[in-house]
Order: structure tokens, then C-alpha cells, then sequence
């Protein structure tokens, strides 16, 4: 079966290493890099990488949250996981990355 190349994205955070084919591919947080079709499919199917399809109709969208307000932070994180007493950094992994700042 012949799988397309795909263009993947590290949203996770973290460092992101798998192995295919006997070689090992590393992914640092926020990198993208365009993979054989094979790798990437095992990449997304085979293995919990956390690796995602990258679109750019997602790049145009994306929003530089540090020049929000803090009422309009708040309104972008509801139903994202934001709680009363979360600071503004903490707020802001939240929208950027998914998940709360440590």
C-alpha cells in the first residue's frame, strides 16, 4: 500500500523520539518536518507520539495570546480547561499548547 507524504507538527511540549524502519526520528516541541508516507502513517497509527498532521489553514488562524487582555485570555480558555486562580502563563500553555504550564 502506497501512503502519501505527510507534514507532521510536535504540539506536545516535548521532546518526541520513535523508532521506524530501524531508524530513530526526534521531533523537538513546535517542530514540523515533512515524513515518507510510511514513517508518517506509523508515526500517527502505529505509535503514541502525539505527533499531529500539520495544516497551514491552522497557521493563518493562529493567535499571539500574550497580546490579549486578561478578560479576553479568560474567555478564550473556557471549555479548555481553565480554572478560577490559573495564572496568565499558565493560561496561555493552556491555549498554545493544550495543557496547563507546571
Amino acid at each position: 500500500m502506497e501512503y502519501e507524504p505527510k507534514t507532521l507538527i510536535n504540539k506536545t511540549g516535548r521532546k518526541v523520539e520513535f523508532m521506524c524502519g530501524g531508524r530513530l526520528y526526534l521531533f523537538e516541541p513546535g517542530e514540523k518536518r515533512t515524513l515518507d508516507g510510511f514513517v508518517a502513517y506509523h508515526a500517527l497509527n502505529q505509535v503514541r507520539t502525539g505527533l499531529e498532521e500539520y495544516r497551514e489553514e491552522e497557521e493563518e488562524e493562529k493567535v499571539d495570546y500574550r497580546q490579549l487582555s486578561w478578560k479576553q485570555l479568560r474567555q478564550e480558555a473556557r471549555g479548555k480547561g481553565y480554572r478560577v486562580g490559573m495564572s496568565r502563563e499558565a493560561v496561555i500553555a493552556l491555549l498554545e499548547n493544550g495543557r496547563e504550564k507546571a
